[in-house]
């Protein structure tokens, strides 16, 4: 046969280049618009969802927004989160001020190519 493609002894294939990269959390923060230290959920949700391709993060019932920052709670916390896919380019999704315990943020490395995009 001819012209088939195929090589025998090689296993590893070269991914398309639209293929998902897994996520890479830069940052992530609770209530920066209460005057907390940026970054202060990093580490949690990183534990969560780096190394994923599309992580669905859910706000915990215990938010780290310290009382003192928040005017004795009367500051209504956000949520933001930044993350990188690959080499690509670097993504941002946020909660906004009335951001509650159970809300959901999807963050994705996975390349949108139907309609809209």
């Amino acid at each position: 046969m001819i012209g088939m493609g195929l090589e025998t002894g090689h296993s590893a294939q070269a991914e398309p280049a639209n293929a998902a990269q897994p996520i890479r959390i830069l940052e992530a923060t609770y209530g920066q618009r209460c005057g907390v230290t940026p970054g202060n959920a990093t580490d949690e949700v990183a534990r969560r969802c780096n190394g994923v391709q599309t992580c669905t993060y859910a706000v915990p019932t215990r938010l780290p927004i310290q009382s003192g920052a928040t005017s004795q709670g009367a500051c209504r916390g956000d949520f933001q989160a930044t993350w990188q896919c690959g080499d690509d380019g670097i993504h941002v999704a946020a909660l906004g001020a009335s951001v509650s315990p159970g809300d959901v943020l999807i963050l994705s490395c996975v390349p949108e190519t139907g309609p809209g995009r």
